[in-house]
């Protein structure tokens, strides 16, 4: 039997977050995913339980996504070793710069890059789809 996959995904536009909620639920074959509608739930959910990894926007109500990674990653908690990868179009890579397993894709971006993220960072053999039909 494959790993389940636990996965954050923390988003305050619920169109982008059902959309990339889909997308990995599609790309993985077991995933376990968790939503977050604003910063501060985000950082909630990310100190009360453990993720393989979190996906996130930067500007969200509450708190941002780079003071959510930096609250976490700055704590004993339980994901101060998680990879990050931020989806935002109102982000800086110096906002992190320094910061390990931190990830930009800026905003709108190829949902390849997404997979190809996924697939690096969870180092996921099989995954649902691996590329696309009719893209090479």
């Amino acid at each position: 039997m494959s790993q389940t996959y636990k996965i954050l995904v923390a988003e305050d536009n619920e169109l982008m977050l059902e959309l990339l909620a889909t997308e990995v639920k599609d790309y993985l074959v077991n995933v376990s995913l968790t939503r977050a509608h604003d910063g501060l739930e985000a950082m909630k959910q990310a100190m009360s339980q453990t993720f393989d990894l979190i996906l996130s926007d930067n500007v969200m109500p509450g708190m941002l996504g780079s003071a959510v990674l930096r609250e976490v990653r700055g704590s004993s908690g339980p994901n101060q070793d998680t990879p990050f990868i931020f989806c935002s179009g109102n982000f800086s890579q110096d906002e992190v710069k320094g910061i390990k397993d931190c990830y930009l894709l800026q905003k709108p971006f190829d949902m390849r890059k997404l997979h190809g993220l996924l697939a690096r960072l969870l180092q996921v053999e099989n995954p649902h789809f691996a590329c696309t039909p009719g893209m090479d």
